[in-house]
Protein backbone atom coordinates (compact mmCIF):
# COMPACT_ATOMS: atom_id res chain seq x y z
CA UNK A 1 0.00 0.00 0.00
CA UNK A 2 1.56 3.63 -1.07
CA UNK A 3 2.20 6.14 1.82
CA UNK A 4 -0.09 7.94 -0.40
CA UNK A 5 -3.50 7.27 -2.63
CA UNK A 6 -3.06 8.40 -6.26
CA UNK A 7 -5.08 11.58 -6.06
CA UNK A 8 -3.15 12.95 -3.15
CA UNK A 9 0.30 12.42 -4.95
CA UNK A 10 -1.75 14.46 -7.86
CA UNK A 11 -2.97 17.14 -5.70
CA UNK A 12 0.40 17.54 -4.28
CA UNK A 13 2.21 17.93 -7.89
CA UNK A 14 -0.30 20.22 -8.46
CA UNK A 15 0.30 22.36 -5.99
CA UNK A 16 4.04 21.80 -6.81
CA UNK A 17 3.67 23.17 -9.99
CA UNK A 18 1.48 25.85 -9.33
CA UNK A 19 4.14 26.84 -6.70
CA UNK A 20 6.86 27.05 -9.37
CA UNK A 21 4.91 28.76 -11.55
CA UNK A 22 4.04 31.73 -9.71
CA UNK A 23 7.80 31.88 -8.88
CA UNK A 24 8.83 31.82 -12.58
CA UNK A 25 5.97 34.62 -13.39
CA UNK A 26 7.64 36.65 -9.97
CA UNK A 27 11.12 36.01 -11.53
CA UNK A 28 9.78 37.24 -15.05
CA UNK A 29 8.19 40.37 -14.20
CA UNK A 30 10.84 41.12 -11.91
CA UNK A 31 12.73 44.75 -12.57
CA UNK A 32 15.71 43.81 -14.99
CA UNK A 33 18.96 46.19 -15.38
CA UNK A 34 20.47 43.97 -18.12
CA UNK A 35 17.97 41.99 -20.89
CA UNK A 36 19.55 38.75 -21.60
CA UNK A 37 21.02 40.01 -24.89
CA UNK A 38 23.12 42.40 -22.85
CA UNK A 39 24.33 39.79 -20.58
CA UNK A 40 25.46 37.00 -23.59
CA UNK A 41 26.58 39.29 -25.73
CA UNK A 42 30.11 38.62 -27.06
CA UNK A 43 33.33 39.92 -25.02
CA UNK A 44 34.31 42.63 -27.08
CA UNK A 45 37.23 43.05 -28.74
CA UNK A 46 38.00 39.67 -26.96
CA UNK A 47 40.12 36.78 -28.97
CA UNK A 48 39.74 33.55 -28.34
CA UNK A 49 42.79 31.14 -27.40
CA UNK A 50 43.22 27.58 -26.98
CA UNK A 51 46.15 26.69 -24.17
CA UNK A 52 47.14 23.02 -24.86
CA UNK A 53 49.38 21.00 -23.02
CA UNK A 54 50.18 17.73 -21.53
CA UNK A 55 50.52 17.19 -17.73
CA UNK A 56 50.35 13.86 -15.81
CA UNK A 57 50.05 12.03 -19.14
CA UNK A 58 46.78 13.67 -19.64
CA UNK A 59 46.09 15.81 -22.49
CA UNK A 60 44.38 19.52 -21.22
CA UNK A 61 43.24 22.27 -23.28
CA UNK A 62 42.47 25.64 -21.51
CA UNK A 63 39.63 27.84 -23.03
CA UNK A 64 40.66 31.82 -22.59
CA UNK A 65 40.01 35.16 -23.90
CA UNK A 66 41.56 38.44 -24.08
CA UNK A 67 42.03 41.64 -25.50
CA UNK A 68 44.14 41.95 -28.47
CA UNK A 69 47.98 42.08 -28.00
CA UNK A 70 48.62 45.91 -28.95
CA UNK A 71 46.67 46.73 -25.63
CA UNK A 72 49.37 46.95 -23.27
CA UNK A 73 49.46 48.07 -19.56
CA UNK A 74 47.33 47.42 -16.11
CA UNK A 75 46.06 43.98 -17.15
CA UNK A 76 42.79 42.55 -15.07
CA UNK A 77 42.83 38.38 -15.14
CA UNK A 78 39.33 37.07 -14.18
CA UNK A 79 38.83 33.39 -12.69
CA UNK A 80 34.70 32.69 -12.78
CA UNK A 81 33.18 31.11 -10.28
CA UNK A 82 32.07 27.33 -10.46
CA UNK A 83 29.39 26.22 -12.85
CA UNK A 84 29.79 29.43 -14.76
CA UNK A 85 31.92 30.27 -17.11
CA UNK A 86 34.05 33.20 -18.69
CA UNK A 87 30.95 35.03 -20.54
CA UNK A 88 29.24 35.66 -17.25
CA UNK A 89 32.33 38.16 -16.87
CA UNK A 90 30.40 39.89 -20.23
CA UNK A 91 29.03 43.13 -18.24
CA UNK A 92 32.36 43.67 -16.46
CA UNK A 93 34.23 43.08 -19.53
CA UNK A 94 32.01 46.12 -20.70
CA UNK A 95 32.87 48.45 -18.68
CA UNK A 96 36.90 47.79 -18.06
CA UNK A 97 37.26 47.65 -21.79
CA UNK A 98 36.05 51.61 -21.58
CA UNK A 99 38.76 52.17 -19.60
CA UNK A 100 41.52 50.67 -21.70
CA UNK A 101 42.85 47.98 -19.41
CA UNK A 102 44.06 44.75 -21.18
CA UNK A 103 41.71 41.76 -20.15
CA UNK A 104 41.99 37.76 -20.00
CA UNK A 105 39.18 35.79 -18.54
CA UNK A 106 39.21 31.98 -18.50
CA UNK A 107 37.12 28.99 -18.34
CA UNK A 108 38.12 26.49 -15.33
CA UNK A 109 38.21 22.96 -16.08
CA UNK A 110 34.67 21.11 -17.06
CA UNK A 111 33.75 24.94 -17.73
CA UNK A 112 32.64 26.32 -21.02
CA UNK A 113 35.23 25.42 -23.77
CA UNK A 114 37.71 23.86 -21.09
CA UNK A 115 37.98 20.36 -21.23
CA UNK A 116 38.09 17.66 -17.93
CA UNK A 117 40.14 15.20 -16.99
CA UNK A 118 40.49 13.27 -14.11
CA UNK A 119 43.34 15.13 -12.52
CA UNK A 120 42.37 18.66 -13.58
CA UNK A 121 40.19 19.38 -10.61
CA UNK A 122 42.65 18.86 -7.80
CA UNK A 123 44.09 22.16 -6.16
CA UNK A 124 47.29 21.90 -6.81
CA UNK A 125 46.57 21.46 -10.79
CA UNK A 126 44.15 24.16 -10.32
CA UNK A 127 46.91 27.00 -9.34
CA UNK A 128 49.35 25.05 -11.39
CA UNK A 129 46.69 26.32 -14.41
CA UNK A 130 46.72 29.77 -12.94
CA UNK A 131 50.56 30.28 -13.47
CA UNK A 132 50.68 28.76 -16.83
CA UNK A 133 47.89 31.39 -18.05
CA UNK A 134 50.51 34.16 -15.91
CA UNK A 135 53.20 32.81 -18.01
CA UNK A 136 51.47 32.35 -21.38
CA UNK A 137 50.06 35.47 -21.30
CA UNK A 138 53.07 37.61 -19.84
CA UNK A 139 50.90 39.62 -17.30
CA UNK A 140 52.63 41.96 -15.82
CA UNK A 141 51.13 45.09 -14.03
CA UNK A 142 48.21 42.66 -12.99
CA UNK A 143 45.28 42.20 -11.02
CA UNK A 144 43.52 38.52 -10.27
CA UNK A 145 40.46 38.88 -9.98
CA UNK A 146 38.25 35.77 -8.18
CA UNK A 147 34.55 35.36 -7.93
CA UNK A 148 33.18 32.67 -5.70
CA UNK A 149 35.22 29.13 -6.39
CA UNK A 150 37.39 31.29 -8.77
CA UNK A 151 38.61 33.55 -5.49
CA UNK A 152 39.15 30.46 -3.52
CA UNK A 153 41.44 28.94 -6.48
CA UNK A 154 43.21 32.56 -6.46
CA UNK A 155 44.22 32.67 -2.64
CA UNK A 156 45.49 29.21 -2.36
CA UNK A 157 47.52 30.82 -5.96
CA UNK A 158 48.98 33.49 -3.96
CA UNK A 159 50.16 31.34 -1.17
CA UNK A 160 52.03 28.63 -3.57
CA UNK A 161 53.33 30.98 -5.83
CA UNK A 162 53.87 33.80 -3.73
CA UNK A 163 57.17 35.10 -5.27
CA UNK A 164 55.89 34.91 -9.08
CA UNK A 165 52.78 36.56 -8.29
CA UNK A 166 54.17 39.36 -6.56
CA UNK A 167 56.09 39.59 -10.07
CA UNK A 168 53.08 39.15 -12.25
CA UNK A 169 50.68 40.60 -10.12
CA UNK A 170 51.53 43.66 -7.98
CA UNK A 171 48.21 45.38 -8.33
CA UNK A 172 46.97 41.86 -6.00
CA UNK A 173 43.43 40.60 -5.65
CA UNK A 174 40.03 41.38 -5.64
CA UNK A 175 38.19 39.08 -3.87
CA UNK A 176 34.10 39.16 -5.33
CA UNK A 177 31.54 37.08 -3.31
CA UNK A 178 34.43 34.60 -2.64
CA UNK A 179 35.37 32.49 0.69
CA UNK A 180 38.28 31.14 2.45
CA UNK A 181 37.09 28.13 2.94
CA UNK A 182 36.43 25.77 6.30
CA UNK A 183 32.44 26.21 6.27
CA UNK A 184 32.26 22.95 7.88
CA UNK A 185 33.41 25.12 10.71
CA UNK A 186 31.71 28.39 10.20
CA UNK A 187 28.34 26.97 9.27
CA UNK A 188 28.25 24.41 11.60
CA UNK A 189 25.39 22.58 9.42
CA UNK A 190 26.96 19.07 9.19
CA UNK A 191 23.80 17.41 8.15
CA UNK A 192 22.98 19.84 5.80
CA UNK A 193 26.19 19.25 3.63
CA UNK A 194 25.80 15.30 4.40
CA UNK A 195 22.34 15.75 3.11
CA UNK A 196 24.10 17.99 0.19
CA UNK A 197 26.48 15.59 -0.45
CA UNK A 198 23.69 12.62 -0.80
CA UNK A 199 21.74 14.43 -3.59
CA UNK A 200 25.03 15.36 -5.15
CA UNK A 201 25.40 11.67 -5.39
CA UNK A 202 21.82 11.21 -7.06
CA UNK A 203 22.56 14.00 -9.23
CA UNK A 204 19.60 15.92 -7.92
CA UNK A 205 21.27 19.22 -8.50
CA UNK A 206 21.81 18.47 -12.19
CA UNK A 207 18.41 16.75 -12.67
CA UNK A 208 16.67 19.92 -11.07
CA UNK A 209 18.29 22.14 -13.45
CA UNK A 210 17.12 20.80 -16.50
CA UNK A 211 13.75 21.19 -15.52
CA UNK A 212 13.02 24.96 -16.38
CA UNK A 213 10.76 25.85 -13.26
CA UNK A 214 12.42 24.37 -10.69
CA UNK A 215 16.02 25.05 -11.81
CA UNK A 216 14.87 29.05 -11.54
CA UNK A 217 13.21 28.56 -8.09
CA UNK A 218 16.96 26.93 -6.93
CA UNK A 219 18.70 29.75 -8.36
CA UNK A 220 16.79 32.75 -7.75
CA UNK A 221 16.76 31.73 -4.18
CA UNK A 222 20.37 31.88 -3.81
CA UNK A 223 20.20 35.52 -5.89
CA UNK A 224 18.93 37.13 -3.24
CA UNK A 225 16.76 40.64 -3.75
CA UNK A 226 18.25 41.43 -7.63
CA UNK A 227 17.50 38.14 -9.17
CA UNK A 228 16.05 38.49 -12.46
CA UNK A 229 14.71 36.55 -15.41
CA UNK A 230 17.70 37.27 -17.79
CA UNK A 231 20.34 36.80 -14.94
CA UNK A 232 19.09 32.92 -13.71
CA UNK A 233 18.49 31.96 -17.42
CA UNK A 234 22.45 33.11 -17.97
CA UNK A 235 23.41 30.68 -14.76
CA UNK A 236 21.10 28.11 -15.64
CA UNK A 237 22.79 27.42 -19.35
CA UNK A 238 26.24 27.98 -17.59
CA UNK A 239 25.61 24.78 -15.11
CA UNK A 240 24.25 22.90 -17.85
CA UNK A 241 27.60 23.76 -19.79
CA UNK A 242 29.42 22.39 -17.68
CA UNK A 243 30.52 18.90 -18.44
CA UNK A 244 30.15 16.93 -15.07
CA UNK A 245 28.08 17.96 -12.44
CA UNK A 246 29.40 15.01 -10.51
CA UNK A 247 32.92 15.58 -11.48
CA UNK A 248 32.74 19.87 -10.35
CA UNK A 249 31.28 18.69 -6.81
CA UNK A 250 34.69 18.44 -6.01
CA UNK A 251 35.45 22.02 -6.51
CA UNK A 252 32.29 23.12 -3.86
CA UNK A 253 33.62 20.22 -1.29
CA UNK A 254 37.06 22.30 -0.97
CA UNK A 255 35.29 24.71 0.37
CA UNK A 256 34.11 22.80 3.51
CA UNK A 257 36.88 20.61 3.81
CA UNK A 258 39.98 22.86 3.24
CA UNK A 259 40.81 26.30 5.20
CA UNK A 260 42.61 28.91 3.56
CA UNK A 261 41.96 31.85 6.48
CA UNK A 262 45.94 31.44 7.30
CA UNK A 263 47.11 32.33 3.72
CA UNK A 264 45.32 35.04 4.39
CA UNK A 265 47.30 36.37 6.96
CA UNK A 266 50.30 35.84 4.70
CA UNK A 267 48.99 37.41 1.82
CA UNK A 268 51.68 40.48 1.09
CA UNK A 269 50.26 42.12 -1.80
CA UNK A 270 46.87 44.70 -1.68
CA UNK A 271 43.71 43.31 -2.00
CA UNK A 272 39.82 44.71 -2.38
CA UNK A 273 36.91 42.90 -1.36
CA UNK A 274 33.22 42.71 -2.54
CA UNK A 275 30.98 40.60 -0.86
CA UNK A 276 27.39 40.05 0.24
CA UNK A 277 25.26 39.42 3.34
CA UNK A 278 22.86 36.89 1.81
CA UNK A 279 25.74 34.72 0.19
CA UNK A 280 25.75 31.68 2.32
CA UNK A 281 29.00 30.76 1.07
CA UNK A 282 30.50 33.20 3.09
CA UNK A 283 28.24 32.79 6.24
CA UNK A 284 31.03 35.80 8.24
CA UNK A 285 31.47 38.56 5.95
CA UNK A 286 33.27 40.65 8.60
CA UNK A 287 35.24 37.81 9.95
CA UNK A 288 36.63 37.86 6.33
CA UNK A 289 37.01 41.53 6.05
CA UNK A 290 38.97 41.28 9.51
CA UNK A 291 41.06 38.78 8.27
CA UNK A 292 42.02 40.95 5.32
CA UNK A 293 42.35 43.72 7.11
CA UNK A 294 45.09 42.14 9.28
CA UNK A 295 47.11 41.99 6.57
CA UNK A 296 47.80 45.92 6.13
CA UNK A 297 47.02 45.56 2.76
CA UNK A 298 43.18 45.79 2.45
CA UNK A 299 42.91 49.04 0.21
CA UNK A 300 38.92 48.56 -0.47
CA UNK A 301 35.99 46.60 0.78
CA UNK A 302 31.92 46.73 0.07
CA UNK A 303 29.29 44.96 1.63
CA UNK A 304 25.87 44.74 -1.10
CA UNK A 305 22.67 44.10 1.32
CA UNK A 306 20.56 41.71 0.33
CA UNK A 307 22.09 40.41 -2.57
CA UNK A 308 23.44 36.54 -3.13
CA UNK A 309 26.34 35.10 -5.06
CA UNK A 310 26.21 36.29 -8.51
CA UNK A 311 27.47 39.97 -7.95
CA UNK A 312 29.53 40.26 -11.71
CA UNK A 313 25.59 39.81 -13.54
CA UNK A 314 24.10 41.62 -11.11
CA UNK A 315 26.27 44.51 -9.40
CA UNK A 316 28.89 45.06 -12.91
CA UNK A 317 29.40 48.73 -12.01
CA UNK A 318 30.24 47.35 -8.12
CA UNK A 319 32.63 45.04 -9.65
CA UNK A 320 34.30 47.25 -12.25
CA UNK A 321 34.62 49.73 -9.04
CA UNK A 322 37.08 47.41 -6.90
CA UNK A 323 39.01 46.47 -9.35
CA UNK A 324 39.59 49.96 -10.93
CA UNK A 325 40.49 51.29 -7.65
CA UNK A 326 42.78 48.06 -7.35
CA UNK A 327 44.85 49.79 -10.62
CA UNK A 328 45.27 52.77 -9.73
CA UNK A 329 47.13 51.81 -6.22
Amino acid sequence: MGLLPKRSWLGVFIALYMHLWRSHRKLVNAPQDLSYEDLTQPLLDGQQHRLEFERHGEARQINAHSTPPGWSGKTVVLIHDVKMRLQTWSPVWDLLREDGHRIIAVDLPGHGESNLTAGSLVLPSLTRDIQHIMDHFEVSQGVLVGHGVGGFLALQYFAEYRKRAAERLPFGFVCVACTAGNLKQTIGKERLRQMATAFAAVRLPELLAYFEFSGEASVSRRLGSNASYPVVRVILEAKRQAQSDWALRNLSDMLWTLDLHPAISNLALPSGLLLSDADDRVPQPFALKMAFASTGKLHYFKMLEEDGYSLPLTHAKEVAAVVTSALKL
